[in-house]
């Protein structure tokens, strides 16, 4: 990676994602929302504009991705009307299906947004 920021801002995403999934009982709140929404602009403020290779774009994207699924969870309890529901009816296929979606849709993105068509920079320049 491209900045000595780069590998804590992604692990601190990652692993604050995954307290915001895991900790909380029942379904997904509007506060798993705000904690993706939070993550996501947390992680594009410091790596988006990086340059990186395949597998740091796979990183990169793996990592957004991961920190969407609560915000996704959410958005699918509202829509099936459960958010008053003691258990989550939202399923860990549905998740996960969208986990790979978002993925590839960002790691798509990255290669040729931000690294091919508006020439990430390195920080190091």
């Amino acid at each position: 990676m491209s900045s000595k920021t780069d590998i804590p801002a992604l692990s601190t995403a990652a692993t604050a994602g995954a307290i915001s999934v895991f900790v909380t009982a029942g379904p997904f709140g509007i506060t798993n929302l705000m904690i993706s929404i939070t993550l996501m602009i947390t992680g594009l403020a410091y790596i988006a504009r990086n340059t990186r290779d395949w597998l740091e774009s796979l990183a990169f994207a793996l990592v957004m991705s991961f920190i969407t699924t609560p915000g996704i969870g959410f958005l699918r309890e509202w829509s099936l009307g459960s958010m008053d529901a003691e258990k989550s009816t939202v399923s860990g296929l549905f998740l996960f299906f969208s986990w790979v979606v978002v993925t590839v849709i960002v790691v798509l993105f990255d290669r040729y947004c931000l690294q091919v068509k508006y020439g990430a920079k390195s920080v190091d320049n």
